[in-house]
């Protein structure tokens, strides 16, 4: 794997050094006087950041595009770090972006003559409820491949439920949010209705939401990581723990500060290095999320693994003497407060307010307790506002966010 790596990287850093103004000299320092490549000097590559794809975008473009990679596309990324950013694909990238999720369908036994409600982006012309299909893989024949029915991200969850229940469908590819409102719905309408697994991206799948799932509708859950700069970079296994990475396709990175790798168990920065990105090189590329890196996975496989992606650098929270810490909710949390879906927000230096959605959890709600319990997982001197909510906005891009800071302890000091 290193060998087939290092050689689409060879290809990847010539191709981006002679022909991006961006990468000219970048790379000096992992290229020998001679030409060859330096492996041991990697690291010293500097990191690509989202302020430099936006500030530099032009500059990145290679200036000769590869024709056999196929044509280009733009994208927008969800920009659910705060920075949305455009991006360039090739056919190539999106090909094996394919490739890598039809191998992860094939890893959870998924069977592709089934139906598939798809949540997706609006495209003009459809209505909510079309057959578009059929789905899966496009050697097949059409005999093996079943219907795709469609629904964008805007369609309301009520009709989307309606969808899934009138269609049938043994799979749903969406966002976590999404499949949390509809067990939500189907909860309170007493629906009992079955789908196979749930397919989600946009976000880690919490083990509160992969448990509401099967409760409801006896799901599994597929989970993919992945961003519109880089498509398909790893998935959760559906037999260990932890995510495989698509090492054919992409050199997934868990950084320090230094930008060195770290060492299993421990938590680093994702810095990738997609080898279809042709038409705009991301070499050494700042994903903005934070992962844990893994060892080896109980299922065999030997794909580099991440044992946990913990979320979005900016769902830090600080404490005025400077502590820096990312915490989620544990299921207690939910029980004790009886919440659906939660969402932590550090609205001033020591506020926290808990937004959630309701649902009975079967047992007496003890907020008192919560708040100790969120004390005990945050900071000790947390000030705790719990507030119930029919439904929690999602962001701009349609992420739902779990953890968001809404307030800048430099911006108060300049006010102050």
């Amino acid at each position: 794997m290193v060998a087939w790596q290092r050689q689409q990287l060879h290809l990847l850093l010539n191709h981006a050094r002679t022909s991006t103004p961006y990468y000219k000299f970048r790379l000096n320092s992992i290229f020998r006087r001679d030409g060859t490549i330096d492996w041991d000097n990697w690291h010293k590559i500097p990191i690509v950041r989202r302020t430099d794809l936006l500030e530099h975008f032009d500059a990145m473009l290679s200036r000769t595009p590869l024709g056999q990679h196929g044509r280009l596309y733009d994208n927008y990324s969800s920009g659910s770090t705060g920075h949305p950013v455009k991006v360039r694909a090739t056919e190539w990238l999106l090909e094996t972006s394919g490739a890598c999720s039809w191998r992860a369908h094939q890893w959870a036994g998924l069977d592709w003559s089934k139906t598939l409600l798809s949540s997706q982006q609006e495209s003009k012309g459809l209505s909510a409820g079309d057959d578009i299909g059929p789905w899966g893989p496009p050697w097949l024949e059409n005999a093996q491949r079943g219907r795709r029915i469609y629904s964008h991200y805007g369609t309301p969850h009520s009709e989307r439920l309606r969808l899934l229940v009138e269609s049938r469908a043994s799979y749903h590819a969406g966002i976590g949010p999404g499949a949390a409102r509809l067990a939500e719905l189907a909860r309170a309408a007493r629906l009992d209705v079955h789908v196979d697994t749930f397919l989600l991206r946009g976000g880690a799948v919490s083990d509160v939401l992969r448990s509401d799932l099967r409760e409801t509708f006896g799901a599994n859950v597929l989970e993919f990581y992945s961003s519109k700069e880089c498509g398909a970079i790893a998935v959760r296994c559906p037999f260990g723990h932890g995510y495989h990475v698509n090492a054919e396709a992409v050199l997934a990175e868990v950084v320090d500060a230094e930008g060195l790798p770290v060492g299993p168990g421990q938590a680093g920065r994702v810095v990738i290095t997609p080898f279809a990105s042709t038409a705009l090189p991301l070499i050494r590329y700042d994903q903005g999320d934070v992962a844990v890196a893994g060892t080896t996975c109980e299922c065999g496989r030997s794909l580099l693994h991440i044992a946990s992606i913990s979320g979005r650098e900016r769902a830090f929270f600080r404490h005025p003497d400077g502590r820096k810490v990312m915490r989620e909710l544990t299921p207690e949390c939910y029980e004790l407060i009886g919440a659906g879906q939660a969402q932590i927000a550090q609205v001033g230096p020591t506020e926290f307010e808990i937004r959630y959605t309701p649902r009975d959890w079967g047992g007496a709600r003890d907020e008192t307790k919560f708040a100790k319990t969120f004390r005990e997982i945050m900071f000790e001197d947390s000030n705790v506002t719990l507030i119930e909510m029919p439904e929690i906005p999602l962001s701009p891009a349609g992420k739902f966010l779990p953890s968001v800071v809404e307030w800048n302890e430099d911006e108060a000091a300049v006010r102050a």
